[in-house]
């Protein structure tokens, strides 16, 4: 396991048989559309690595993933399809990431510059 996967699994372990509400769902979505492609990098990354390491053994194994459809951009995937401690991973992620973003933005506006 890469460090960022074990950090975000172990800090949900609580949500291991909680089902996501449609509205989380929508947001999830919603916070994607904000992430940079490091971010989309780190999201397919943590996708995988579940698949790999807790659903590889029950299914019938596939280079994807929970059958994302692909598209010019890369792949998209359905969260009906993904487990529901996985969305609560990426929910963790996603939150984490985007903060980043805006503390990087912030930090960007104002460099500094030793006079």
């Amino acid at each position: 396991m890469f460090p960022l996967f074990e950090t975000i699994y172990q800090s949900t372990t609580e949500y291991e048989n909680q089902e996501m509400s449609m509205n989380e769902k929508i947001k999830l979505c919603e916070q994607m559309q904000e992430i940079n492609q490091n971010g989309h990098d780190y999201v397919f990354a943590i996708i995988q690595q579940y698949y790999n390491i807790i659903e590889k053994e029950k299914t019938n194994y596939n280079i994807y993933a929970y059958s994302p459809k692909q598209l010019k951009k890369g792949l998209k995937y359905n969260t009906s399809f993904l487990p529901s401690r996985l969305l609560y991973m990426l929910q963790k992620f996603l939150t984490l990431h985007i903060k980043k973003q805006k503390e990087d933005s912030q930090r960007n506006l104002f460099p500094f510059h030793p006079v």
